[in-house]
């Protein structure tokens, strides 16, 4: 299903405090989606970090003007500042928690995605040994080569594919 990006950061919003659906919390865990979820933490964090600095300019105000006439007011807009405050700052550990989550799974995606684009080279290189085998005759010197290359590619495919890198084992 395709989000519009109000959607998509409100449905976002609710993962980061826990309170969304569990298949859209599987949909942003997925390769694809890890950029747009990175990019939309970051912008609800510069939010939060702005309405922060309102809220607090706001506070500061009302207690400049109610300090010395409306000590009710004054005190009433601290508490209600400082339970704000207390919520804000829960829901801004949990977008942290969420960024350096995507950030994990992005290293993740990028081991695997290059994993699979040296497979594919080695699969390309066994496909060329392979027809350079059928074009050269046999009795060119060429063939034990060709040999000696396609099981370097095939040891390196083995190695890809097991998630180690062969390269300085030969």
């Amino acid at each position: 299903m395709e989000y519009t990006e109000e959607q998509f950061r409100d449905l976002v919003a609710l993962e980061s405090k826990g309170e969304a659906d569990e298949s859209f919390s599987l949909m942003l865990r997925e390769d694809d989606n890890l950029l747009r979820w990175r990019e939309t933490l970051v912008s609800l964090k510069c939010q939060l970090e702005q309405q922060f600095s309102v809220k607090k300019a706001e506070v500061m105000r009302v207690r400049e003007a109610t300090f010395y006439t409306d000590k009710k007011t004054f005190y009433g807009s601290q508490i209600e500042y400082e339970q704000w405050k207390g919520s804000v700052h829960m829901f801004l550990r949990s977008i942290m928690e969420r960024m350096t989550e995507v950030k994990r799974l992005m290293r993740v995606a990028g081991k695997r995605r290059h994993k699979n684009e040296r497979l594919t080279y080695v699969k390309g290189l066994r496909a060329i040994i392979k027809r350079a085998g059928e074009l050269i005759p046999l009795d060119n010197g060429w063939h034990d080569e060709l040999e000696a290359l396609n099981r370097r590619s095939m040891d390196d495919g083995d190695y890809i594919a097991a998630g180690v890198d062969n390269a300085d084992n030969h």
